[in-house]
């Protein structure tokens, strides 16, 4: 996967994220501690899509992709996204463009 391709699919999570939370912004959470609110969780992993294009930025893709697999993790297990539409989003778009 390329930087663009991983700036892109946390782009579609980012939107996807604001889409539950309104005007809620990306907040950092102590990593010690359980977060047990939908809405902290939410404003976390908008604050690791921010951190995704640094990393990106930065040439640290294998990284990026592991954050990014993170979020898709916890979008899929807090029924935000099915499977399917997590595994498209990583699709290469000729391949993607062909299931559409």
């Amino acid at each position: 996967m390329t930087g663009e391709k991983v700036r892109v699919c946390v782009d579609e999570l980012a939107a996807i994220v604001r889409d539950q939370i309104p005007g809620k912004h990306a907040r950092q959470h102590d990593s010690a501690y359980l977060v047990t609110n939908q809405g902290e969780q939410y404003q976390h992993l908008l604050y690791m899509a921010e951190e995704i294009h640094e990393l990106v930025s930065a040439g640290k893709i294998e990284k990026a992709m592991r954050w990014l697999g993170f979020m898709q993790g916890v979008l899929w297990s807090l029924s935000i996204c099915p499977l399917d539409q997590l595994k498209r989003m990583n699709m290469p778009d000729h391949e993607r463009m062909q299931l559409e």
